[in-house]
């Protein structure tokens, strides 16, 4: 049973009918949640923002309190003294390493609305 050529174009009428349809629908779809990210965006910005900075006002703290840990550290050595712990020598590692990387993740992200 062959299939004649008007049977053809009739077959390929329908699917670019159909085609037709996907592209309206997928370019709605594309529209929809173009809007939603631009909606959730907008409202979670300054949050975020608040929440970076809130970050690193912690990681300033810590900071602090390891730059004690370390003067600990080298008033204890110099009195020669043995310490019962190791995190305090340790201290200036997770400064100059630890801190040093978090710091340069945060600097990569925004701290004031509208960047």
């Amino acid at each position: 049973m062959a299939i004649t050529q008007h049977e053809v174009d009739e077959i390929g009428g329908k699917i670019a009918t159909l085609m037709e349809a996907e592209r309206i629908a997928a370019f709605a779809r594309d529209q929809a949640r173009a809007d939603y990210q631009d909606q959730v965006n907008a409202a979670l910005s300054e949050p975020i923002i608040n929440l970076t900075a809130e970050i690193a006002g912690k990681v300033n703290e810590v900071e602090r309190l390891l730059q004690l840990a370390v003067t600990l550290n080298t008033e204890a050595k110099a009195a020669g003294v043995t310490l019962s712990s190791r995190f305090p020598g340790a201290s200036g590692l997770i400064m100059t390493q630890g801190l040093f990387h978090l710091r340069a993740m945060l600097n990569r992200f925004p701290t004031t609305a509208g960047l």
